[in-house]
C-alpha cells in the first residue's frame, strides 16, 4: 500500500500540475489572440476610414457637374484619382461609373474602360437601390484590370435623389496578404477579414483563390452576432483545424477581423513542460519509493524486535508461573504428604480396632456402628490414597496397559458411582495404542472424573468416554506436546463451568461446591497422574454446554521408540 502511495502520490501531484498549466496555457493563448485582434481591427478600420475619404472627397468633387461637364474635365479628374491613389497603397483603382454602368473615369488608362460595363457588378446593383450608405462587396475579377480585388462604392445621386452613377474605390486583398504575414510566424495561425455575411474578403494564408463563404451557422458568425468581440475554442474558419478563433468587428462597417491559432501552437510550451512534469515526477517517485522501502525495512525491524521482545516477555512469564506454580505444588505435596502419612498411621489404628471389635457384639446395634465406622474408615483411606496420589507419593505400578480393557472393566464402578438418573455411552476406538500406565490410578482417575461429572448432573443425563489415537503437533496447542498420545475424555452434558472457572479446574483446593461437599483434589489428581506418566490433561467447558475433560497419555510404542 505505501509502495501504491508512493507512486500514485506523485502521479495525482502530476495531474494536477498539467490540467493547472493546461488551463493557465489556454487562458494566456485566449489573452494574446484577443491582444492580436485589436491591432489588427484598428489597421483594417483605418484603412476603411481612408476609403471613406476618397469617397467623400470625389463625391463632393463632382457633386455639381454631370456626366458632360466630368467627361470635358477627365483629364485633371484623372490626375485628381492618380493621386489618391499614389497617396493610399492599397488602393489599386478608383471608378466614376454612369447610371447605366459604363465607367466614366478610372485611375487606370483610359483606354482599359471604354468597353467595360459595371451595372451588373454587386456593389453597382446595391448602389442602385440603396441611398448614401457605403457598400462593401465581396471578391471579383476586376473588368478593368482583370485582378481579384473588392469595393468599397458610395452612391451618386440627382438633385432629386435618382440613381446618377457609382463611385467605387478597389482593394486588393494581397494588400493584406502583405500586411499580416508578421501576425503569422507558424503555418497554423491565420487571419481573414470577413463580411457579415460570411464572405472572406482576405486571408492569410491564402488558400487558393477561391472565395471562401461560412455559414451563418458556423461558430464563428454565431458568436459575432452575439457580441462584437469575442474568442471562442473551435474549428478553424478556414481548414478546420482545432485551435483558439478571436474576433473583432470593425467599428463602423460590416466587417469583422478575425485571428486563430491552432492547438499544436498554443499547447507547444505546455507540451515542453509537460516532459519537465514527467521527469520531476519520476524523480520525485523514485526517491519517494527509496523512503517507502528505508522506512518499511526499519519498520519490519522494530516490528520484528518488538515480537521478540514480547515472545521473550511472555516466555519469562510462562517460566515465572511455572516455576510458582511448581513451588506451590511442592509446597502443597509436602505438607500434603506429611498429613496423609499422618492421617494414615491414626487410620491404622482406627481399623486395626475396628476389625478386632466386628463379629464380636452381641448387640445389633453396636455391631452396625462397627460396621458403619469400617465404612467411614474405607472412605478415610481412599482419601487417603487421593491425597498421596496428589503429593507423588504413592507407590507406582506401570504397565503396558489395553486402556479400552481397563475401561471396559472398570465400566459397572462407573455405572455405579453415577446416579440411576445418568446413562453411560463408551466410544472406544478399536485398534487403539497401548499405554504405559498403573491400572490402579487410571481407574481412580476415571472415578474422580465420573464423580466430578455427578455433580454437574444432578437432574440427569449422559457421560460419554472416548478413547482415540492422536498426533499432537505444535499447531493444536496442548501444552506443547508433540508425538503419538492415547487420549481419554470423559464428557458430559451437565451444566458447564464459565471460562473462568474452568480456567482454575486443575488448581489445588479449588472447588466450587459447597462447604463440606467437595475437597478441591478430584481434578488436579487426575491432571497431576497425566503429568506424572508423561502426558497432560486438558478441560474445555461452557455454560450450559456441559463439560470435556481429555487426558493425554504418551503410547507405550513411542515410550519404546524415545528409549532407545
Amino acid at each position: 500500500m505505501l509502495f501504491g502511495a508512493a507512486i500514485l502520490v506523485p502521479l495525482i501531484l502530476f495531474s494536477l500540475a498539467a490540467f493547472d498549466d493546461y488551463q493557465q496555457t489556454m487562458r494566456r493563448a485566449e489573452h494574446e489572440a484577443l491582444q492580436t485582434v485589436a491591432p489588427l481591427e484598428e489597421h483594417a478600420s483605418s484603412v476603411f476610414d481612408a476609403q471613406e475619404l476618397i469617397l467623400d472627397s470625389i463625391a463632393e468633387r463632382v457633386a455639381d457637374k454631370d456626366w458632360d461637364e466630368i467627361s470635358a474635365s477627365q483629364k485633371s479628374l484623372h490626375e485628381y484619382l492618380l493621386q489618391l491613389q499614389a497617396m493610399l497603397p492599397q488602393v489599386s483603382d478608383i471608378v466614376l461609373a454612369d447610371e447605366r454602368g459604363r465607367p466614366r473615369l478610372t485611375a487606370a488608362p483610359a483606354s482599359a474602360s471604354l468597353a467595360a460595363n459595371i451595372s451588373d457588378q454587386d456593389y453597382f446593383v446595391a448602389q442602385r437601390s440603396t441611398l448614401g450608405a457605403t457598400y462593401i462587396d465581396g471578391v471579383v475579377k476586376e473588368r478593368l484590370s482583370g485582378e481579384l480585388a473588392f469595393h468599397s462604392s458610395r452612391r451618386l445621386s440627382e438633385p432629386d435623389l435618382s440613381f446618377r452613377g457609382v463611385i467605387a474605390v478597389a482593394m486588393p486583398p494581397e494588400y493584406f496578404f502583405n500586411l499580416w504575414r508578421s501576425f503569422i510566424p507558424s503555418d497554423d495561425r491565420f487571419v481573414g477579414l470577413v463580411r457579415d455575411d460570411g464572405e472572406f474578403l482576405a486571408r492569410q494564408p491564402a488558400l487558393g483563390a477561391e472565395p471562401i463563404t461560412l455559414p451563418l451557422d458556423s461558430p464563428l458568425m454565431s458568436a459575432a452576432r452575439k457580441n462584437r468581440q469575442g474568442v471562442y475554442h473551435g474549428p478553424s474558419p478556414l481548414d478546420g483545424s482545432l485551435g483558439i478563433v478571436a474576433y473583432k468587428k470593425l467599428e463602423k462597417y460590416p466587417l469583422y477581423i478575425v485571428y486563430g491559432v491552432g492547438y499544436p501552437t498554443v499547447l507547444a510550451s505546455w507540451y515542453r513542460n509537460l516532459v519537465f512534469y514527467g521527469v520531476a515526477t519520476l524523480l520525485a517517485a523514485g526517491l519517494l519509493l527509496v523512503i517507502t522501502r528505508y522506512a518499511l525495512n526499519v519498520m519490519q525491524a522494530e516490528q520484528q524486535a518488538l515480537l521478540q521482545l514480547n515472545a521473550e516477555t511472555q516466555q519469562r512469564e510462562w517460566i515465572q508461573a511455572d516455576l510458582v506454580h511448581a513451588q506451590k505444588l511442592e509446597a502443597i505435596g509436602a505438607l500434603t504428604s506429611a498429613t496423609a502419612h499422618d492421617f494414615g498411621n491414626f487410620l491404622q489404628v482406627i481399623i486395626v480396632n475396628l476389625h478386632a471389635l466386628k463379629g464380636r457384639q452381641a448387640d445389633e446395634r453396636l455391631e452396625s456402628r462397627v460396621a458403619a465406622g469400617l465404612q467411614a474408615s474405607e472412605g478415610a483411606t481412599k482419601l487417603q490414597r487421593q491425597l498421596l496420589a496428589f503429593a507423588h507419593k504413592q507407590q507406582l505400578d506401570p504397565t503396558v496397559l489395553d486402556v479400552n480393557s481397563v475401561i471396559q472393566g472398570f465400566l459397572p464402578i462407573l455405572s455405579h458411582a453415577l446416579a440411576p438418573t445418568v446413562t453411560v455411552e463408551m466410544r472406544l476406538q478399536d485398534n487403539l495404542w497401548p499405554a504405559l500406565l498403573d491400572k490402579n490410578r487410571l481407574e481412580v482417575a476415571l472415578l474422580n472424573l465420573a464423580v466430578n461429572a455427578k455433580h454437574a448432573l444432578s437432574s440427569g443425563g449422559r457421560v460419554t468416554v472416548e478413547t482415540r489415537n492422536v498426533l499432537l503437533s505444535l499447531a493444536d496447542g496442548v501444552d506443547d506436546m508433540t508425538g503419538h498420545f492415547v487420549a481419554i475424555t470423559v464428557m458430559d452434558t451437565g451444566t458447564g463451568m464459565p471460562p473462568a472457572i474452568a480456567a482454575r479446574a486443575f488448581e489445588p483446593f479449588f472447588t466450587t461446591k459447597e462447604k463440606g461437599r467437595g475437597t478441591g483434589l478430584g481434578l488436579p489428581a487426575v491432571h497431576a497422574l497425566a503429568k506424572e506418566f508423561g502426558g497432560t490433561a486438558k478441560i474445555d467447558s461452557a455454560l450450559g454446554q456441559g463439560t470435556r475433560v481429555t487426558l493425554y497419555f504418551p503410547s507405550a510404542s513411542a515410550l519404546t521408540a524415545s528409549d532407545e
